[in-house]
């Protein structure tokens, strides 16, 4: 009887190390992608561009001011209004009348 020996390959074909290697890949592309959308939505909000900018500043005295939106009242009238990506919104009370600014005693 003859003896066959069949040549050794050091890097042999193996599928389970094929998808280890996708399944490394793509963890690591996920991460590396996350990370980056975190980083560009963090530096669009900190970004001081987005703030509302009040036209005829003179018009206007603000109440509360914050990062979403900012609450103003007209200084003649003293008509409040909500203010939010550029927008004005006029405030209403429960009887659906503007809501007119009083200031309070600290």
């Amino acid at each position: 009887m003859r003896t066959v020996y069949y040549p050794y390959y050091p890097y042999s074909f193996c599928w389970s190390d094929i998808v280890t290697t996708v399944t490394i890949v793509g963890i690591i592309t996920v991460f590396v992608v996350g990370v980056y959308l975190l980083l560009c939505i963090g530096k669009h909000s900190d970004s001081k561009s987005d703030n509302v900018t009040i036209p005829n500043q003179s018009m206007f005295t603000v109440i509360e001011d914050n990062d979403i939106f900012c609450i103003v009242y007209h200084k003649q009238t003293k008509v409040m209004y909500a203010i939010a990506y550029g927008a004005f919104t006029l405030l209403v009370d429960e009887n659906n009348k503007p809501m007119i600014y009083t200031e309070k005693e600290i």
